[in-house]
């Protein structure tokens, strides 16, 4: 018992030192704050308005008030740097409004933002419609993405650039004069869709395996009707053939059936009558072959067409592509 009160007592020694070190630590930082401000005033007042901006940055690193930007803004302000001096005013003004003990400067401060505030121009990005994908770029520096506020710019010409992943980047250029707070409206494009097209090596090896079926099947179609056309002739040969054969046989015997004779001048005249007969058959036969096959073959062409064209938009036009050097039957699409 005696021992855990002896370790309590301890551990509340330390608090309060460590407590002390930290408020002493403090008091310190504000102490040399106060030094380093009265020390810029100094130099300040003498003219010397780039050392004493620089005392009063050191001085805020330690402590941040309003009447240090204050000061700070009123330097930069004199040295030229207007965009400087506006940014230390409204830090200042900020801090005001968020409670912090100034009265002394409230005045001072509105002047001095009204004077800063006719030397830069403001500018108001909107994008339309509203993206929360996009970034908005003034002068290839980025701005914070929240809701529009007006973004202190000096006066001159801006470019204003507004990317998406999804559109097409918007470019404007605005000219601001001093004191002018300007409204630009920036209307983005449709999203642009994502086409998917496969890899080189796989689209090639996909059109040469159409070139192949293509070509299987045109050539079935030209070996068909070239039977076709070949079997045509040749049955009308034969037909031909069996015409002369029958005139012969009537000048001879002008009986019905008169091949069944025996008579010896028909012999020849009966079997040049049957062998017309018989090549006429065959022929015939090799006319629907050949037609029958040109017929599917153009078929089997057109669905192959149909089935591996690429698909197009209505303006797009789909052609069929036969290359004079390798003569060969492939496709493409223009638009």
């Amino acid at each position: 018992m005696v021992l855990r009160r002896h370790l309590q007592l301890t551990a509340l020694m330390v608090g309060l030192t460590v407590a002390d070190l930290s408020a002493a630590e403090a008091e310190s930082s504000v102490e040399r704050a106060r030094a380093l401000f009265a020390e810029a005033t100094e130099l300040r007042e003498q003219g010397n308005y780039a050392q004493a901006a620089v005392l009063l940055r050191e001085a805020l690193t330690l402590r941040e008030t309003p009447g240090l930007w204050f000061h700070l803004g009123y330097c930069e302000e004199q040295l030229g740097h207007v965009m400087n001096a506006w940014s230390s005013y409204e830090r200042a003004d900020l801090l005001v409004h968020a409670g912090a003990q100034a009265s002394d400067l409230k005045e001072r401060l509105a002047e001095a933002l009204t004077r800063a505030g006719g030397r830069v121009s403001f500018l108001i990005v909107e994008v339309e419609p509203k993206s929360t994908s996009g970034e908005v770029l003034i002068d290839a520096r980025r701005t914070p993405a929240a809701p529009p506020s007006a973004i202190a710019l000096l006066p001159g010409t801006h470019q204003v650039e507004v990317r998406d992943s999804s559109r097409e980047t918007r470019r404007v250029q605005v000219q601001l004069t001093p004191g002018e707070r300007r409204r630009v409206v920036v209307l983005l494009s449709p999203p642009t869709p994502t086409a998917v097209s496969p890899a080189p090596a796989e689209m090639q090896a996909t059109e040469r395996r159409h070139r192949e079926w293509l070509w299987v099947e045109g050539g079935a179609v030209v070996a068909g009707l070239a039977l076709g056309v070949v079997s045509t002739v040749a049955r009308a040969n034969a037909a031909g053939a069996e015409r002369d054969a029958l005139a012969t046989i009537d000048a001879r015997d002008a009986r019905p059936f008169a091949c069944q004779s025996a008579a010896p001048d028909l012999a020849q005249p009966c079997a040049d009558l049957r062998e017309a007969e018989a090549r006429r058959s065959d022929w015939k036969l090799g006319q629907w072959v050949g037609f029958g096959m040109a017929g599917l073959g153009s078929a089997a062409f057109v669905a192959t067409w149909f089935a591996f064209a690429p698909k197009t938009s209505s303006v797009g036009k789909v052609g069929l592509l036969l290359d004079p050097v390798s003569v060969g039957l492939g496709y493409r699409t223009s638009f």
